[in-house]
């Protein structure tokens, strides 16, 4: 996420350049979608398959929704915001759907999240402290 802006500079050149914070945005809902995956595992070991279903139609639904509500909030940001926002909402049936089995992994999901956040965190750190600025910077603009 951190160099994300570099990696599309590297492989794409200065044409794809807004890729760049599109994808660290994209990443942060691939994250949620890692978290789920166990999640969706448990679920499906405990002979719940509606309960998975349940949650990706309810993902499928906050798709739809964010959208455009999203574009039409913020533009293409907005509605890039969709991606993360529907993987929370699965993440969120799938862990309901755990608590009735007692079986959840959310102390583990948030401490690998505070330690992703902190690698986040250095690794941007680092790119401010040698002038690189941020893997966003480019959010709004236009070319």
């Amino acid at each position: 996420m951190a160099w994300s802006d570099w990696a599309v500079l590297l492989l794409y050149g200065h044409r794809y350049a807004q890729a760049g914070w599109m994808l660290c945005i994209l990443l942060i809902g691939g994250w949620i979608a890692v978290l789920s995956a166990l999640n969706e595992a448990i679920v499906f070991g405990r002979g719940e398959p509606r309960n998975v279903g349940f949650a990706n139609a309810l993902r499928f639904m906050a798709m739809a929704i964010a959208l455009p509500a999203g574009f039409a909030v913020a533009g293409l940001p907005g509605s890039l915001i969709a991606l993360p926002t529907s993987e929370a909402t699965r993440y969120l049936i799938l862990l309901r759907a755990q608590r009735r089995f007692k079986t959840t992994f959310v102390r583990q999901d948030v401490a690998l999240t505070l330690a992703l956040l902190a690698a986040l965190g250095f690794w941007i750190g680092v790119r401010i402290a040698l002038g690189l600025g941020v893997p966003w910077a480019l959010i709004g603009s236009h070319g």
